[in-house]
């Protein structure tokens, strides 16, 4: 596992889940604009968005990462 900001690893967790509201997961967006460590983090962590939709019948995908804002 990567090496995330102890501050924003659960940030990351919980915006790959989509429950962040809009301002928080601008925040996060920024964050991993600038941080390569928790991008690295929301790299590894991204992929699990799908296996948890699939245990829960749905069918999406994790939040795409737009660095630009």
């Amino acid at each position: 596992m990567a090496r995330a900001c102890p501050r924003w690893r659960g940030e990351i967790g919980a915006y790959i889940v989509g429950a962040l509201d809009p301002d928080a997961a601008a925040a996060v967006r920024q964050h991993l604009a600038r941080c390569a460590d928790c991008r690295a983090e929301y790299d590894e962590l991204a992929p699990l968005r799908g296996v948890l939709d699939r245990c829960a019948g749905r069918d999406s995908a994790p939040p795409r990462r737009h660095l630009d804002g």
